[in-house]
């Protein structure tokens, strides 16, 4: 692939890009896009025409990951190991127009965990939706 045909495939995935935030207001923001020479969405996928990379701002919350997510059409990925105490790096794999991209960002590591290491987004999405775990009720129900 040469340099002009990856300055195409970015200027196709910008196109892309705003058309969908045009649509999408309520996405996070992204911090970055690249499109990659070569990069596989599966372990067994070469896209030789460039991959779409979309790095989501880590100040967007769960819901904001989700959104991204579920725009993309994405499925399922991995949360990748880190040394990070507070944020594990996930990612997911989908399409944007015909382009394949792949988000990467940042969640709560407690919420990774509980997504393990290869994760759906069906899942993501039932954590978020769960109400929020309560404690012991003041003064201390017998």
């Amino acid at each position: 692939m040469s340099t002009r045909d990856l300055l195409g495939s970015l200027t196709q995935l910008a196109r892309e890009l705003d058309t969908l935030t045009g649509q999408r207001p309520d996405l996070a923001e992204l911090a970055s896009i690249a499109v990659s020479r070569y990069g596989g969405v599966a372990e067994d996928e070469v896209v030789p025409f460039g991959l779409g990379e979309l790095n989501v701002t880590g100040a967007a919350s769960p819901a904001g990951v989700l959104a991204w997510c579920e725009a993309i059409g994405a499925t399922s990925r991995w949360c990748l190991p880190g040394d990070d105490d507070w944020v594990t790096t996930i990612t997911a794999a989908g399409r944007l127009g015909q382009r394949p991209v792949r988000v990467l960002t940042g969640l709560p590591r407690d919420l990774a965990q509980q997504l393990g290491q290869q994760w759906t987004v069906h899942r993501l999405r039932e954590l978020l939706s769960a109400p929020a775990p309560t404690g012991p009720a003041p003064g201390g129900a017998r």
